[in-house]
Parts: C-alpha cells; sequence; structure tokens
C-alpha cells in the first residue's frame, strides 16, 4: 500500500504529463528526466522516489552493514574538499596496505554481522 500522494493539479504543467507517466509505472525518456532534474522541485522528486519505492518493496526497510578498507591514501585527483588522500607527488606521507595487511583489517570483523566490504 502506498502512502505518498501527489496533487497532479498542483504540479507545474510542463511536468504534468511525466508525474503521471512515472506514478503509472512507465518509463520516461532522457529528455523528460532532464527536464525533472532542472524544472522539478525536489520535493516531488523525493515524493515520486517514495512512491515508485512503496510500490516495488512496500513498507520493508533494508539495512546494509558494510566496512571499507583503505588499500592506499595515495590519489591522482585533487578534490578541493578532500582532507584524506596524499598526491602522487608527496609520496612521502603516503602509505600502502598489502594484500596480507588488508586480509588482517578484515579478520578483525570475523564475527561481526557484516553484509559488504
Amino acid at each position: 500500500m502506498t502512502t505518498t500522494s501527489i496533487n497532479i493539479e498542483q504540479v507545474d504543467l510542463e511536468l504534468q504529463e511525466i508525474v503521471q507517466k512515472v506514478i503509472s509505472n512507465s518509463r520516461i525518456n532522457k529528455a523528460e528526466g532532464l527536464l525533472f532534474y532542472t524544472k522539478a522541485p525536489l520535493t516531488l522528486l523525493g515524493s515520486l522516489a517514495n512512491s515508485i519505492r512503496e510500490q516495488k518493496n512496500g513498507n520493508k526497510v533494508f539495512f546494509n552493514k558494510n566496512i571499507h578498507i583503505e588499500p592506499t591514501n595515495i590519489c591522482v585527483f585533487d578534490c578541493k574538499f578532500c582532507a584524506y588522500s596524499i598526491k602522487v607527488s608527496k609520496k612521502e606521507d603516503a602509505w600502502e596496505l598489502s594484500i596480507d595487511e588488508m586480509v588482517d583489517k578484515l579478520k578483525a570483523y570475523e564475527n561481526k554481522d557484516i553484509t559488504e566490504v
């Protein structure tokens, strides 16, 4: 049972046909997707996404318990927001794990309820 309701009359005329397609489980094309991306309010996108999720999964929620093992902190990119990685040119501050070191890190989670590495 879906709990998400969308009042189609309150949706911009330019988007109403696309909203109808999404609600009726019809695929939208690239142009329609781009129109949604540029014109649709985030609340509308969220409501439609939730409606699709409810149609597919009902009220079931799925969780994933995962770990991430960083094999190195060496990076070829120059992201302005990243304080973690070391540029290739500054290798003196870099580190790189061997396969055995990665396996050892993984073994620390051996008896944990991890679903993804």
